[in-house]
This record gives C-alpha cells, sequence and structure tokens, in this order.
C-alpha cells in the first residue's frame, strides 16, 4: 500500500468524522431529554421535578455544548464503527448502510460493558442504547457526504434537525408519560 493510498483512506475517515459531528451534535438533545423524562417517571419518592432550573440552564448553553459533546461521542462511536466498517466494506463489499449498521451495533455492544460497570442497567439495555446513538450518524455520513455543503450549511442543517428531534422527542416523551 502507498503513501497516497494510506493519505487517501486517512483523509476518507477524518471526512467521515467531520460530517458525523453536527449529525451527533444534533441527536443528544433528544437523547438528553428522553433520558431526562425516563429519569423523572422513574421517580418513586415523590420529590417532584425541582432540577427545572438545572434544565433551563442546560437548554440555554447547549449551543455551546454541543459541538464538543458531539466531537466526543463521534471519538467514542463513530470513529471505531467507521474503522470497522471500511475495511469490511472494502473487503465483502455489498451495500455500504448495512455495513454501517453492523459497525454501529459492534461499537454499542463493544462500548457496552465498560459502560455497564458505571451504570447499573442491564447489559441489553446499555449496548441498546449505545447502538441507538451511533446508528444515526453511522447512516447519516453516507447521506452528508455526498452532499455538496459548506460547513456552516451543514452546521445549521444540524440544527434545524436538533430541533426537529427535540420536538419529536418532546411530544412522544410527554404522549408516553401520559399514558404510562
Amino acid at each position: 500500500m502507498g503513501w497516497d493510498k494510506a493519505r487517501e483512506r486517512v483523509r476518507d475517515i477524518l471526512g467521515d468524522l467531520a460530517a458525523a459531528i453536527p449529525v451527533n451534535a444534533a441527536q443528544l438533545p433528544a437523547a438528553g431529554l428522553l433520558w431526562w423524562i425516563w429519569t423523572a417517571s422513574r421517580d418513586q419518592y415523590g420529590t417532584g421535578h425541582g432540577g427545572a432550573f438545572g434544565i433551563f440552564c442546560l437548554l440555554l448553553f447547549a449551543p455551546l455544548l454541543l459541538p464538543p459533546l458531539g466531537l466526543l461521542v463521534t471519538a467514542l462511536l463513530t470513529l471505531p464503527a467507521t474503522l470497522l466498517t471500511r475495511p469490511a466494506l472494502r473487503r465483502f463489499g455489498g451495500p455500504e448502510w448495512s455495513w454501517r449498521v453492523l459497525g454501529a451495533a459492534a461499537t454499542g455492544v463493544g462500548w457496552a460493558a465498560p459502560a455497564r460497570a458505571l451504570a447499573p442497567w442491564p447489559f441489553v439495555t446499555t449496548a441498546s442504547v449505545l447502538t441507538l446513538l451511533g446508528l444515526l450518524p453511522a447512516l447519516g455520513i453516507a447521506y452528508v457526504r455526498t452532499r455538496p455543503w459548506s460547513r456552516w450549511g451543514l452546521w445549521w442543517r444540524s440544527a434545524l434537525a436538533c430541533a426537529a428531534l427535540f420536538a419529536l422527542a418532546l411530544g412522544g416523551g410527554l404522549a408516553a408519560s401520559a399514558t404510562a
């Protein structure tokens, strides 16, 4: 393998990661909201929602927190999935989206054991949540990479997708809380 091929592969992986950061950042507020609704619904002691001011502060400072958190999730979930997907796609062929889904699932299962040591959730639940967090970026990379967007255009679209996902998660979470 020559230096040109290695340089091209590194450039492709870095391009995938640069495309994944806004996609990861777009899904994090909706995931955080669903987690908050889930924990609030499990309040067994009737202490109420005393953290409303904290949620307000989080929403206020979220635009500053989302890019670094998107980078963190990209480094932990998307980079390993991409590094698993590329060689498998070159070796076995097939549709790219299926390999990306398998890479996201393998990464989610791989991170479930260390995450399970930190949180008292069942292994299957932890693996499912981590796989779902890695699934949207894994599929979104292929879509984002085929469009000629500038970096700021990608971040603006990410902000719009973030608002849409947040509204969808809020509506679904409140409906689930009201009916459960």
